[in-house]
C-alpha cells in the first residue's frame, strides 16, 4: 500500500493489503479511518486533504 509505505508503517503493514480495489474503493484500514476535515469524506472515499475533490 503506497499510502502505508509513504507514511513509514512497518514494512509487514504496507505490505499486508493494497490502497485500492478493482473499483477505486480505499481498501486501506488506516486510510479507510480517516476522515477528511474538508469534506468528510471516510471509508471506501476516504483521501487525504490533499486529495480533496
Amino acid at each position: 500500500c503506497a499510502f502505508c509505505r509513504n507514511n513509514h508503517e512497518t514494512k509487514t503493514m504496507y505490505m499486508s493489503h493494497i490502497l485500492k480495489d478493482a473499483n477505486g474503493d480505499v481498501v486501506c484500514p488506516i486510510l479507510s479511518k480517516y476522515v477528511c476535515p474538508i469534506c468528510s469524506a471516510t471509508g471506501k472515499a476516504a483521501h487525504t486533504t490533499r486529495y480533496c475533490p
